[in-house]
């Protein structure tokens, strides 16, 4: 499985995902989404900040692979 913001969703190694991140910076809140599916809803930030100026991608230490990203798109709604 692949851990999205500390929740556990089914993967399937080899394949390509579409995962989308829609940030609340007013109201310091967050909602994901993998392949259209909505599996993070309003999850809290621990504070709101004004602009969003950093992308963090982690890998379990206890894991080896390789990872593929690919047309990565920030944008504002």
């Amino acid at each position: 499985s692949l851990r999205i913001q500390g929740e556990a969703v089914p993967y399937a190694m080899g394949e390509w995902s579409r995962i989308r991140y829609e940030v609340d910076l007013a109201n310091a809140r967050l909602d994901t989404f993998m392949n259209g599916e909505h599996v993070v809803k309003g999850a809290e930030l621990a504070v709101a900040p004004e602009y969003v100026n950093t992308l963090s991608i982690r890998d379990n230490l206890a894991t080896t692979g390789t990872l593929y990203i690919d047309n990565i798109k920030i944008s504002e709604a």
